[in-house]
């Protein structure tokens, strides 16, 4: 069963709250490591309202996921940090993107 199968299953059949968490590391991990496989970036930053409020302990678990998944030497000089702008940072980024862009 995928991921998104684990999950329909543990939220009617009313699993601990660790197994989802465990699970949405797990995709997020997973997409972080294709994200870096792809791109290369220097920095990857993970944030909005529900990475904020689970904290960085949740952040470093999407981590070790994604490192994992990426390839051999891919993720050597990559940094995982949570968005500084916590909840906003969408809302700033859009902002940015639009004052850049027709400004």
């Amino acid at each position: 069963m995928g991921d998104m199968g684990s999950v329909l299953v543990a939220f009617s059949g009313g699993v601990d709250s660790s197994v989802l968490l465990a699970l949405a590391a797990r995709a997020l991990g997973a997409a972080v490591a294709s994200v870096v496989n792809l791109l290369s970036p220097e920095v990857v930053v993970i944030g909005g309202g529900v990475t904020q409020a689970l904290g960085e302990s949740f952040i470093e678990r999407i981590w070790e996921m994604a490192l994992r998944r990426t390839l051999p030497g891919a993720a050597t000089n990559v940094k995982c940090l949570p968005a500084a702008l916590g909840d906003d940072s969408g809302i700033v980024g859009c902002a940015a993107y639009a004052r850049a862009r027709f400004h």
